[in-house]
C-alpha cells in the first residue's frame, strides 16, 4: 500500500476476517461506501482460503486461515480538520461490519487504538507466543510492534 499512502497524511486501519461473503457483509459494504469521507479512503473484501487455509491454524503465528475473506477499510484523510468525521465514519463501518465477523482480524490490520484485539489476531496461539515472549524476550525489548507481553 505504500505507493497509494502518501507520507504526512493520517491513516486510520479498521478489519475483520469474515465467516464468509454474506447478504449481509455485501450489505453493509453497499450502505456505508457512498458515504465514505476522507479522500484518501478506501474499503475492500480481500479472499481469502486457498493455500493459506490448507496450513494447520497452530502451525504457525497466524490464525485465520479458516476465514474466507477479510474486510479492510483504510481510512486516510489530509486536512487534521477531518479527523473526526473520518474516524466516526470508519468506527461505524467497522462495527457494522463486525456482525458479520469471526471476531479474528489480521494483526498488520489493527489500528494503533485496538491493543485489546492483538490476542484475537493470533487466536490459539497467543498463548504459545507469549510463552516463547517469557522465555526468549523476558524484558519485552521486542515491543515495537503489536506487543505480546511476557506476563
Amino acid at each position: 500500500f505504500d505507493a497509494n499512502l502518501p507520507k504526512g497524511q493520517y491513516y486510520y486501519s479498521k478489519a475483520h476476517d469474515l465467516e464468509a461473503l454474506s447478504d449481509g457483509a455485501i450489505d453493509t459494504m453497499v450502505e456505508f461506501v457512498p458515504r465514505m469521507v476522507g479522500a484518501l479512503t478506501a474499503a475492500y473484501f480481500d479472499p481469502l482460503g486457498g493455500a493459506i487455509s490448507r496450513v494447520d491454524p497452530t502451525a504457525t503465528p497466524f490464525a485465520g486461515r479458516n476465514a474466507p475473506y477479510g474486510f479492510h477499510c483504510i481510512a486516510g484523510w489530509m486536512d487534521a480538520a477531518e479527523g473526526d468525521a473520518v474516524l466516526t465514519w470508519a468506527s461505524a463501518f467497522s462495527d457494522a461490519m463486525a456482525a458479520h465477523s469471526t471476531g479474528g482480524v489480521y494483526v498488520n490490520l489493527i489500528a494503533d487504538d485496538e491493543t485489546d484485539r492483538v490476542p484475537a489476531a493470533y487466536g490459539p496461539n497467543y498463548s504459545r507466543l507469549a510463552e516463547l515472549k517469557r522465555e526468549w524476550d523476558p524484558g519485552n525489548l521486542f515491543s515495537e510492534n503489536y506487543n505480546i507481553p511476557p506476563n
